[in-house]
């Protein structure tokens, strides 16, 4: 809708129902994992100004990792909203306010990290290649259970670029779930 505009209700309900069902598959992740106590990955390609990062630290504190990728300015404008939320990096691993944020620039683009357990990249994952070294910068460990959250830019991307990016997944993560 143009801004300032609301959505239709029906817009609303997709929202409510993306929301619901990637809960849902985290929290059964969390459970899953739970009874191995192991460090477990989630990475969330496409993340945008979601806030399922929050959701799985609430449940996983202390052995979950969390990389989300997104364009420049929406990694950007996510950072501001996450500075100006005053325990939003509390809320992800980080002692106090502002206290754990570093932000990083190398060839594959800007890495926000918080704490231990939380990192916000600019990648274009339309580069498979950029999403590896991504991953490797950010310190995931791909033979660690791995929730891979890929809700809707799949379907924005080519078609082949979109199959790399499952192919490449299924390939590197020993124990995981693609969603």
């Amino acid at each position: 809708a143009p801004r300032g505009r609301r959505p239709p209700p029906l817009v609303h309900r997709g929202y409510w129902a993306r929301a619901s069902a990637t809960r849902a598959t985290v929290s059964a992740f969390a459970s899953a994992t739970h009874s191995a106590d192991v460090p477990v990955n989630i990475i969330n390609i496409g993340a945008g100004f979601d806030t399922i990062a929050m959701y799985a630290y609430a449940l996983m504190r202390g052995r979950v990792r969390v990389v989300e990728l997104d364009h420049g300015e929406v990694v950007k404008g996510k950072m501001l909203r996450l500075r100006a939320a005053p325990d939003a990096e509390r809320a992800l691993g980080a002692d106090e306010h502002l206290t754990n944020v570093r932000s990083t620039r190398e060839d594959s683009g800007v890495m926000y990290t918080i704490g231990t357990a939380y990192a916000l990249v600019e990648c274009d994952v339309r580069d498979v290649e950029r999403v590896e070294k991504v991953l490797v910068r950010s310190g995931i460990d791909l033979s660690a259970p791995t929730l891979v959250l890929a809700e809707c830019v799949l379907a924005y991307l080519p078609q082949g670029k979109s199959n790399d990016i499952v192919r490449w997944f299924g390939e590197r993560v020993r124990m995981g779930v693609f969603m």
